[in-house]
């Protein structure tokens, strides 16, 4: 999976690297002072790292959790965090943004996640939280190296005011399924309140898109079997169709996309719905395009507004509204949670 691992050395004093190491007894490991003096190296080619990516493993320094960005949905949740345990992601979306932020597509996963929760606790001790772990990373996807999914749930469980979200694009898979067995050993009473607590969101893609741009990840049919599980398991499933892609025959092809929606979950195991067309930062899209000049969803004409670029107006409405229609009188309007270009 890798072929060379980065070791900071206060890594070293964490249990946590020898495990992750004992995945990798034949890859060739290299002692380092700094994860930043490799991973923010110039001139570096993302695509070509994502074929083949060396592995990071850090100690992180505060902050630990940081206040939800503007782009990002919130829920209506007051007091909205984000973490990266993980940074970068196995996956490989030709439309990601975390191309545009950073200059290298090596993973990097922090070791010291005691950090996080001891962070994550003194905020609660102020307010509740609501937390995404999976922003910057597509953390499910590691968990048969990290375990990291695992963990985030068994400390969520023991924080009365902890609300958390794991985003993915994983399917039906012994990842999923050790989480969700981790969470069967928790004593009922506990987990009866973490089932109402801790979320799992599917981000679901056009099969076109998925195959075109989303490169390794789980196919349509398998995300959405991964949600049907999670829901006979008990906990919320959130649905995220976001970022919604224009492509000339999006309306045959999003209606098609609910249609398969609500075949396979009924409207009572959807927690809520995240809609939201494609939007990146001007700086970001311009690292981006060098990056992928042959990538037709980074190449299109869009507009600028306060330092994002989106869809105009007219699209991101036809896109969204496409959705709304499709899924007309089978949910609430209030399980829908819109992103718009203001």
């Amino acid at each position: 999976m890798f072929h060379h691992i980065y070791i900071e050395e206060k890594a070293f004093s964490f249990s946590r690297t020898s495990q992750i190491l004992s995945h990798f007894p034949n890859t060739k490991q290299i002692k380092i002072d700094h994860y930043q003096s490799l991973f923010h190296r110039g001139h570096q080619n993302f695509i070509a790292q994502k074929q083949s990516p060396a592995l990071f493993l850090a100690c992180k320094e505060p902050p630990f959790l940081y206040c939800g960005a503007p782009v990002c949905q919130s829920f209506g949740n007051q007091h909205f965090y984000y973490t990266s345990c993980l940074m970068n992601c196995m996956f490989d979306c030709e439309y990601c943004y975390l191309q545009g932020m950073y200059p290298s597509a090596n993973p990097v996963v922090f070791v010291n996640l005691e950090d996080f929760f001891e962070e994550t606790k003194r905020l609660l001790a102020i307010h509740p939280v609501y937390l995404c772990i999976s922003y910057d990373s597509d953390l499910l996807a590691m968990e048969k190296i990290l375990s990291y999914c695992a963990h985030w749930l068994t400390f969520t469980a023991d924080q009365k005011n902890l609300c958390v979200e794991l985003r993915t694009k994983c399917g039906y898979n012994p990842n999923l399924l050790s989480v969700l067995y981790t969470a069967e050993k928790l004593p009922e009473r506990i987990l009866s309140s973490l089932k109402q607590r801790f979320i799992f969101a599917f981000t679901l893609s056009l099969d076109f898109i998925q195959k075109t741009l989303e490169h390794n990840t789980a196919s349509l049919l398998a995300r959405l079997k991964a949600a049907q599980t999670v829901s006979l398991a008990g906990f919320p499933v959130r649905i995220c169709l976001d970022p919604l892609i224009y492509i000339p025959e999006y309306k045959t092809a999003y209606k098609t996309l609910v249609e398969l929606i609500k075949q396979n979950l009924l409207p009572e195991q959807i927690k809520d719905i995240s809609l939201g067309t494609f939007r990146v930062s001007k700086e970001y899209l311009k690292r981006m395009r060098k990056q992928r000049s042959y990538s037709f969803v980074l190449q299109f004409p869009y507009e600028l507004n306060h330092g994002v670029f989106s869809y105009p107006k007219s699209i991101e409405q036809e896109l969204i509204h496409t959705i709304l229609d499709a899924f007309d009188g089978y949910l609430p309007a209030s399980k829908f949670y819109l992103w718009e270009n203001t």
